[in-house]
């Protein structure tokens, strides 16, 4: 690929006319990475947090990356927790902008240091990740039209991600194909790190895919469709949540909360967190942790259950 497609590919992709040098150098960095065959969400990650450190910076003077100092990436640092984003999102920016500029000066190979060496990684507070109320999860269902094959669809939808613990994005690549009624077991064919797992639904959600697969009468192809039949994307995936929750007279609830409630919920129900952590597609054990953060009712039943013992 030669520049001038590079630029008409960024100019489609949320760059302006008029590139400037930081601008190419990003679109560089992020032509290396699908070239190493990074998932399109990666890349898209990418793309954001580097967007906006280039706005950042452009509104600062700076339109070459070889201009970038420590003092400005502090500086950036500051200003996205002045406004509000909290410790892990603030450290997902660090870590993109550090592998940019440590591609870039790798490719140029610059006369001056690598700015990024001399801006220590920003703490990160594990903070509990919050799930679903299951009063509230409850109070979802209730309002999905069990008469409307949409309804029935975001029915399945809502049960499958309380009961499989899928990412969003996992859940809108589940083909029919995939799902195996026989053994409630659904194939996760590229989950994080595009690698595959096999996830297991309960009895609610088995018995709600049946219906749904009955009613959308097809036998492959993509499971959750939209009005036009074309595969369910993530916007449209947000779209089914924020109108549930307007519906249930609940504020919008958070896509990857589910993903919590299902965790704690098999934690209560006495399965190790090792097996927890593979359903879940975790590569460690530390992230899984901060799913599990014990709610004070927990500790309670915990103490309870040691003391009457």
């Amino acid at each position: 690929m030669n520049e001038i497609q590079i630029i008409n590919r960024g100019l489609s992709n949320g760059f302006s006319e008029g590139f400037t040098d930081l601008q190419m150098a990003i679109l560089q960095f992020l032509t290396d990475r699908k070239s190493q065959n990074l998932s399109v969400g990666t890349i898209n990650l990418y793309k954001k947090k580097l967007l906006t450190f280039e706005n950042f910076c452009r509104e600062n003077g700076v339109n070459h990356a070889v201009e970038i100092t420590p003092d400005l990436i502090r500086l950036f640092i500051m200003h996205l927790q002045n406004t509000g984003h909290n410790s892990g999102g603030v450290l997902t920016y660090y870590k993109s902008i550090r592998a940019f500029l440590l591609f870039y000066w790798r490719e140029n190979e610059p006369d001056t240091k690598n700015p990024i060496m001399k801006v220590k990684s920003p703490r990160c507070v594990n903070e509990p990740i919050e799930g679903i109320c299951l009063d509230n999860f409850q109070k979802l269902l209730s309002v999905c039209d069990s008469n409307s094959f949409f309804g029935q669809r975001d029915k399945t939808i809502l049960l499958l991600l309380l009961e499989t613990g899928v990412r969003a994005q996992e859940l809108l690549n589940i083909n029919i194909e995939d799902i195996d009624i026989t053994y409630s077991s659904i194939l996760i064919r590229q989950g994080k790190g595009r690698k595959p797992r096999t996830v297991f639904m309960g009895s609610s959600a088995r018995r709600q895919l049946k219906r749904y697969l009955k009613i959308l009468n097809r036998d492959k192809g993509a499971l959750f469709i939209n009005k036009e039949g074309d595969r369910l994307k993530y916007g449209g995936l947000r779209e089914v949540i924020r109108r549930v929750s307007l519906r249930a007279g609940l504020p919008e609830q958070g896509i990857h909360g589910f993903r919590r409630t299902f965790a704690l919920e098999q934690l209560r129900r006495g399965v190790d967190i090792y097996t927890i952590s593979r359903l879940m597609g975790h590569t460690s054990l530390q992230v899984l942790s901060r799913y599990l953060k014990q709610t004070t009712s927990d500790l309670q039943v915990s103490y309870r259950s040691i003391i009457d013992s």
